[in-house]
């Protein structure tokens, strides 16, 4: 429960890169012990997204640039393999279940929930995952899932990307493998500079 709802608040952007996590306040929050606390953070500081800085304890990690540049690259290439794959092998139950999640994103977007939106919008990435008919992508892309999802919520604007996949899913559904080429790279550009203007309006 605790690392599900800290990692909520990095990725929703409340944790602000850099900030202390207190065990103590986590503790009083929860109602629990710090045991579990400190488990719990000690299982996000494996994963990558908070680090624990030595007689200091745990803090939201900060990305340099060079780091955001390798894991843009990595998250592109990646896309490029799962949409290709989620375009052939998509069922009628799985494009039920993405456009489910696209009329939640936008219903967030209209009232104006901005975090629960770019969560959301992170969630088409999983559901790619989930339906793309390749079971070793998915191992893969799970051994180093929570930095990729943390690369798609680096941005303040869920309507842009929620177009962006919404034309994805058309494209993919179009057969037109030079459609979704292109959507696939625009999906590429537009990440690539949200994330590195998210990125330097941070200060760093």
């Amino acid at each position: 429960m605790v690392a599900t709802e800290v990692k909520k608040r990095v990725l929703d952007q409340t944790f602000a890169p850099g900030q202390r996590l207190g065990e103590a306040a986590l503790a009083e929050e929860f109602g629990i012990s710090r045991v579990p606390v400190r488990e719990a953070l000690q299982e996000l500081a494996t994963s990558g997204l908070i680090e624990r800085r030595p007689r200091r304890g745990f803090f939201v990690r900060e990305t340099s640039i060079e780091e955001l540049n390798d894991l843009i690259s990595v998250s592109a290439a990646l896309d490029q393999i799962l949409f290709s794959r989620l375009a052939s092998a998509m069922t009628q139950d799985a494009l039920a279940e993405i456009e489910d999640l696209f009329s939640r994103t936008q219903e967030a977007i209209d009232a104006g929930n901005t975090g629960d939106a770019i969560g959301l919008n992170a969630e088409f990435h999983a559901l790619a995952r989930k339906h793309c008919g390749s079971s070793i992508l998915q191992e893969i892309v799970e051994r180093i899932e929570t930095r990729l999802v943390w690369i798609v919520t680096q941005h303040d604007d869920p309507q842009q990307f929620l177009d962006v996949h919404r034309e994805i899913v058309r494209a993919a559904r179009s057969g037109n493998s030079d459609r979704l080429a292109d959507a696939i790279a625009h999906h590429a550009m537009v990440s690539e500079k949200a994330a590195l203007h998210h990125h330097s309006g941070q200060g760093h």
